[in-house]
């Protein structure tokens, strides 16, 4: 009958087999080799938002309105803004809202009167222009198209 026999010396190990009848002197002691302790990579930093903080100017319509104004992309991911209908530049319109998926605006729009319509803004690109789009709503009154561009 065989039996396995583990040795440890002074950071030396040893794996031998013995067998009971016969009394052989072990094999030689094998250094053991310490592996360096894995350490986690360091996290990622956080990508900046491209464009945080940054105001930049639209234009735009909301249903047959046309729009200029401003919008702020912040570091946090929120958005805000202001827009005023170019033929009747007291009709101001405040802009809220969050970027969290790329590509998408979650969006308020409150008019003067304290009108809020929501929706939600994908945004296209083409050679010349970033263009946020899509349809805001005020409940029973149904919905209208909002489009805000600007040059890239």
């Amino acid at each position: 009958m065989k039996k396995l026999m583990l040795m440890t010396v002074a950071g030396y190990l040893s794996l031998n087999s013995c067998s009971s009848s016969n009394n052989e002197p072990p094999a030689p002691v094998q250094p053991v080799t310490q592996e360096q302790p894995v350490q986690s990579p360091e996290p990622a930093p956080e990508q900046p938002v491209r464009n945080a903080n940054k105001t930049n100017k639209y234009a735009g319509t909301l249903g047959e309105i046309v729009l200029d104004g401003t919008l702020t992309f912040e570091s946090d991911k929120t958005v805000h803004g202001t827009f005023y209908n170019v033929n009747n530049s007291s009709d101001i319109y405040r802009v809220s809202g969050t970027n969290y998926v790329d590509g998408e605006i979650d969006i308020s729009v409150t008019e003067r009167d304290g009108i809020t319509r929501t929706g939600i803004l994908v945004k296209t690109l083409t050679n010349t222009h970033i263009i946020w789009s899509g349809l805001v709503g005020r409940g029973q009154e149904g919905n209208q198209e909002l489009e805000i561009r600007r040059l890239r």
